[in-house]
């Protein structure tokens, strides 16, 4: 096996600055691009390089211009921020990717490198998602949606890779149905355990039972079906009060939210630093994703002790155990997403349960096999 040498390429820093300064410690010879504001360095001591400009032109378009133009400015934005990895990447024998349609040309500088290529794969693969997003339109009563372009890129980007990998059996799924060689397909879940319980305050019977959401206002994140089910609970007789925390990306959802009639409050943002211990003023959180890959938020309300309510659509799914830390209910289904909160509040105080990965520093662990073990290896055809 030759020796490791590693470049990861991600347009932002999504959950790599929880992990990869362990690598340092492993002393693996890393090379990081990424995006994000200058001044602060959120790699440690690692070779980070921040191409920063494409997140200035983005801030800069959303004061003047908003939401407007954004789908087709934002190709070009990332262009810049490829454009500029292109120019700078080193020789490695791996390279991990971020898969969001913004590295196709990276990876085909790091396949004529002779780079071993793993592509990172988010969410669900992009036919299987648009299936899901299309059916909701139709449920919501809205127009087709128009995909970004970057969708057509991303499936480039899939068939150049020699691994994908995913943090969940769902998006596993995903790429094995829409034709993706399940051998190419590796799994290392996110950390989804805390260490030691946390004490709760029972509820008080004559208290409503506190839901807690917290997801982008948009379809693809299922609140018109929580609204559903809080609805039939409360026709019940049952004492609901809905929180929904999340930037509100999708204005006509919204709308039609609020056009149902059954009250929530909407708080845009937590910091992130402050969600869990926010998280602990609740008794029972629910994510009714019709389509996530892996919301990190799922493992951060088990760490502040909430039971959690999602769908087998969401890789976070994997966190869950059958009535012991929470419930996981067919997507789509308002009846068996009510019957699931129910059943959560007799999970009060929820059981630690451990899971596959309990920490980032596991999970790098995890990784730092994975890189070592594809060291050396010949592309896949």
């Amino acid at each position: 096996m030759s020796k490791l040498s590693l470049s990861i390429a991600v347009c932002g820093r999504f959950h790599f600055h929880k992990w990869v300064k362990d690598l340092d410690a492993a002393q693996v010879k890393t090379v990081i691009h990424y995006s994000h504001k200058i001044g602060q360095k959120p790699f440690g001591e690692l070779d980070a390089r921040n191409k920063h400009l494409k997140e200035y032109l983005m801030q800069l378009h959303g004061r003047v211009l908003g939401d407007r133009l954004l789908p087709v400015m934002l190709p070009c934005y990332h262009r810049i921020w490829e454009n500029a990895v292109v120019a700078d990447l080193p020789k490695v024998n791996v390279a991990h990717v971020m898969l969001h349609g913004n590295v196709l040309e990276v990876i085909k500088k790091h396949r004529a490198n002779g780079a071993f290529v793993i592509g990172e794969a988010v969410n669900a693969h992009v036919s299987v998602l648009a299936e899901i997003l299309d059916r909701e339109q139709r449920v919501l009563g809205f127009p087709p949606e128009k995909y970004p372009s970057h969708w057509a890129r991303m499936v480039e980007e899939y068939a150049l890779c020699d691994r994908i990998l995913v943090a969940s059996s769902w998006v596993k799924r995903s790429f094995v149905d829409a034709g993706f060689p399940a051998e190419r397909i590796i799994r290392v879940p996110y950390p989804s355990s805390r260490s030691g319980g946390v004490a709760l305050k029972r509820r008080q019977p004559e208290v409503p039972v506190k839901v807690l959401c917290v997801a982008g206002i948009q379809p693809r994140k299922g609140q018109h079906y929580l609204l559903e089910a809080v609805r039939h609970l409360r026709s019940e007789g049952q004492r609901i009060s809905l929180t929904f925390v999340g930037r509100n990306t999708n204005r006509p959802f919204l709308k039609s939210l609020r056009a149902m009639d059954v009250e929530f409050n909407h708080l845009p943002h937590v910091a992130n630093e402050r969600m869990i211990e926010f998280m602990r003023e609740f008794d029972v959180f629910v994510l009714p994703s019709v389509e996530d890959g892996f919301s990190i938020v799922v493992c951060e309300a088990l760490q502040a002790g909430l039971p959690v309510v999602t769908t087998s659509n969401n890789g976070a799914a994997d966190a869950i155990v059958h009535g012991k830390n929470g419930f996981v209910v067919p997507a789509g289904d308002s009846v068996a997403l009510s019957k699931a909160i129910t059943n959560a509040m007799s999970l009060l105080p929820c059981e630690v349960v451990q899971q596959e990965v309990a920490t980032w520093s596991e999970y790098a662990n995890r990784m730092l096999e994975m890189y070592k073990d594809v060291s050396g290896r010949i592309h896949s055809p």
